[in-house]
């Protein structure tokens, strides 16, 4: 592989990557009664305690998306 492949691999990963974070988030805050309603049958938490969770399982995804492919993407940006 060269340079310029990798280069777009990392480029459309990270654009796949951050359009299903922004499309989740908009789920979450739009209908976020909503998927609590639907998981309360199987968890037996708070609301808030359920956003939450939600809210840092897309932080995490979001810091997952920067190190794993935002970084190589400016990096071989960088030295190409």
């Amino acid at each position: 592989m060269d340079y310029e492949m990798l280069t777009a691999f990392f480029f459309w990963c990270s654009l796949i990557n951050v359009v299903i974070l922004l499309a989740v988030s908009a789920m979450v805050k739009a209908a976020g009664v909503w998927f609590y309603e639907t998981r309360e049958k199987w968890f037996a938490i708070s609301e808030d305690k359920f956003l939450v969770v939600v809210y840092a399982v897309l932080g995490v995804y979001k810091l997952l998306i920067i190190v794993f492919n935002v970084t190589p993407w400016v990096v071989l940006n960088i030295i190409a």
